[in-house]
């Protein structure tokens, strides 16, 4: 009878160890590979790993060449510049983006290829190269795409077939971990000791975290076999261990309960002595069983045990450390239970059975509870997915953790209007949009309008929305208008069969430039400066879906976010996305749901200042409902602005006392400032100051003391 007991606790224990394992196997899995985030974050990680990194430089060389092939003289540069650039953020950051396209891709409907294809290598490289071979940089293809991973075939549809399981794969992972707790408790009870039994449950749990870890290894041992091209199975292995590499944490917690159950089992029991069990075992393997198929069983084990050694001796290394931790780590927990019991009080002490007898029954009862939280703790945060590798956020790493609506963002008013566009009537920044963004500034807001290319100068197209001539005379000024009126009179040779969309300020005729490429120039800053935000404001001539087709054609679309708010996301949240864009139009016109009406989502004070003891934080367009803050903080002297209005309102002691006003004001933390000539005064060092970090760079350019 009791051999029986015996026999059924060891078969109850040994289904808890087989359900853990397989909990852990399927919940990593489920997490890894079918949660597109967690896809995503796994493969820019699997960078680190140096078989996935020459793999991927590898192919992106091949990229280059396919569109160059005069460029195959070089190619150990490119090869060389390529596994450089694998390894840097913006890399990462567009693999990422990649990563989560392909896996939406892969898993939609009717799907079943596998294309992960990396934008804007063209783009990186052609700033890797920038410095040191600036020759290469022309010959370079800037929207070159590199294609790393196409694959179809029978385990592709099995994968998706899978993944469509996804939501009954991941409750049979939470299934298989609760009967692998409650079969372990089980095991306990039927225990003829159940301090044995507390031992036995300890020693399961131990067995499953060497399992789930041992599985993790296999990939080193089956991979071989599977692919025959030396670099692809370098970085199979890489993967194999990137998108499994969660199996270490239930490996570990499974490990470290199991050796606390064990070691206060262990406590209570006078004759377990891991080092001569240990010993026991060691005479076991080394003495031949008698029976031929036994002895036949144990050679073939010696034989396989010795390959692996030889073959893999780092492995083998490490199964030999682990076990020697594991044993030492058992006699100092068991030790530490013996002390506890024995500071018991001495008339308790004296009664030992007793008190054995009493402990058992709350250890069992404290086994179930704990290891109930346990498990719960491992399948919520044991296996979730891997932060995003962001690490700064417009400039500081402090910032990733707060929501948009808890950070300050630098803004220019009239973006696009600017000294860098040589013809530009009336500037009012001193540096082009992408300078802007180089500089620090992180809100643009601009004028889109439609118009017909010409020779010398944009022609306004006045058959679209427009400004009312009263609103135009307020923009630009009666000066500007008589102005921008006489250069449209003497304006021959415009294309009026060809309308664009451009940015300008009241009439095109008074500057204008192309709104598709400055899109595209933002997009390039992004790509190659992973981890800044940038808040778009539009003032809007044209239609939602023109203004929508005009950043699909840039690339710019799919960087814009288009998810719920408020509440805002966190920065960091929003960079690890890839929709690195907030984008807001004026009028509000509906007909694009990634286009926000600006004045729903923001709240502003009003912009018609004509001294600084004219400024105000009362409530303008938005009234006080947005939630986003946005200042206005500019001298208006249309049509002229002036740089030394701008040297004096943009001082830190101007500008810091305004801004803190208006947040007390309404209540509401301050989220855009947006100023005239950015360069003039402290504006940077300001939001630096106010989003508490020290902005390190050049100081702001001073104004010209003249007006």
């Amino acid at each position: 009878m009791a051999r029986a007991s015996e026999l059924l606790r060891l078969v109850i224990l040994a289904a808890a160890t087989a359900c853990l394992v397989a909990a852990a196997i399927l919940g990593t899995v489920t997490r890894a590979v079918f949660d597109s985030n967690a896809f995503a974050e796994r493969a820019a990680a699997s960078l680190s790993d140096q078989g996935v990194a020459a793999l991927v430089a590898d192919r992106v060389t091949d990229a280059v060449l396919a569109e160059r092939p005069d460029l195959t003289a070089v190619r150990p540069l490119l090869l060389a510049t390529a596994s450089g650039l694998v390894s840097s953020e913006p890399f990462r950051t567009a693999v990422r983006a990649a990563a989560r396209r392909a896996h939406e891709a892969m898993f939609s409907k009717g799907s079943r290829l596998i294309v992960l294809s990396i934008p804007d290598v063209g783009l990186l490289l052609r700033g890797a190269f920038a410095h040191g071979s600036p020759d290469l940089v022309a010959r370079i293809p800037e929207r070159l795409q590199a294609v790393v991973a196409p694959a179809t075939g029978g385990w592709v549809n099995a994968l998706v077939s899978a993944w469509r399981l996804g939501q009954r794969l991941r409750f049979a992972a939470e299934m298989l971990l609760a009967c692998g707790a409650i079969l372990l408790v089980v095991g306990v009870w039927v225990a003829a000791d159940r301090r044995r039994g507390l031992v036995g449950a300890g020693v399961a749990l131990l067995n499953a975290g060497l399992l789930a870890a041992g599985f993790l290894a296999l990939g080193r041992l089956i991979v071989p076999g599977l692919v025959e091209d030396q670099a692809l199975r370098s970085a199979v292995a890489g993967l194999w261990r990137a998108y499994l590499g969660g199996l270490l944490d239930w490996a570990v917690r499974f490990g470290g309960i199991g050796l606390v159950l064990a070691a206060g089992g262990a406590s209570l029991l006078e004759d377990v002595d891991p080092v001569a069990a240990l010993r026991a075992a060691g005479q076991r393997i080394v003495a031949a069983p008698a029976h031929p198929w036994a002895r036949l069983a144990w050679a073939l084990t010696l034989v396989a045990t010795g390959w692996l050694v030889v073959r893999l001796p780092d492995l083998a290394a490490t199964i030999a450390t682990v076990a020697i931790g594991l044993v030492l780590a058992f006699l100092g927990v068991r030790e530490l239970f013996r002390l506890a019991l024995a500071s018991l009080p001495a008339d308790i002490a004296t009664k030992r059975v007793h008190t054995v007898g009493a402990l058992q029954g709350v250890v069992v009862t404290l086994l179930g509870l704990g290891l109930a939280a346990a498990v719960l703790l491992v399948v919520r945060r044991g296996a979730a997915p891997p932060p995003a590798a962001v690490h700064a956020c417009n400039g500081a790493a402090e910032l990733c953790d707060r929501t948009v609506g808890e950070v300050l963002f630098a803004g220019t008013h009239n973006s696009m209007s600017n000294t860098d566009v040589t013809d530009w009537m009336f500037p009012q920044q001193q540096a082009s949009i992408p300078q802007q963004l180089e500089d620090g500034v992180r809100a643009l807001l601009i004028d889109v309008h439609y118009g017909f290319p010409g020779a010398a100068r944009v022609k306004t197209d006045l058959s679209g929305p427009r400004p009312t001539m009263e609103v135009l005379e307020h923009t630009v000024g009666r000066e500007g208008v008589e102005a921008a009126v006489r250069i449209r009179d003497r304006l021959v040779g415009s294309d009026e069969g060809t309308r664009k969309l451009y940015l300008c300020h009241g009439f095109c005729e008074l500057g204008a430039s192309e709104l598709v490429p400055t899109l595209r120039a933002m997009r390039e800053f992004l790509v190659t400066h992973p981890g800044e935000i940038v808040i778009v404001v539009v003032e809007d001539y044209v239609t939602p879906q023109d203004l929508a087709a005009a950043f699909e054609e840039s690339g710019l679309a799919e960087r814009v976010y288009r998810g719920p708010a408020p509440p805002w996301p966190t920065l960091g949240q929003l960079a690890a996305g890839g929709t690195d864009v907030l984008l807001f139009i004026e009028s509000g016109r509906p007909g694009v749901p990634w286009v926000r009406p600006a004045f729903v989502n923001i709240q502003e004070t009003p912009y018609t200042f004509h001294a600084p003891s004219e400024f105000s934080c009362a409530p303008n367009r938005g009234g006080t409902g947005g939630s986003l803050l946005q200042v206005n903080h500019w001298i208006e002297t249309t049509p002229a602005p002036r740089p030394s209005n701008a040297a004096i309102v943009n001082a830190r002691d101007v500008l810091l006392p305004r801004l803190d006003q208006c947040a007390r004001e309404r209540a509401h933390q301050v989220n855009i400032v947006a100023v005239d000539f950015y360069r003039s005064g402290d504006l940077l060092a300001v939001v630096a100051e106010l989003n508490g970090i020290v902005r390190a760079g050049p100081a702001s350019t001073p104004a010209a003391s003249s007006d």
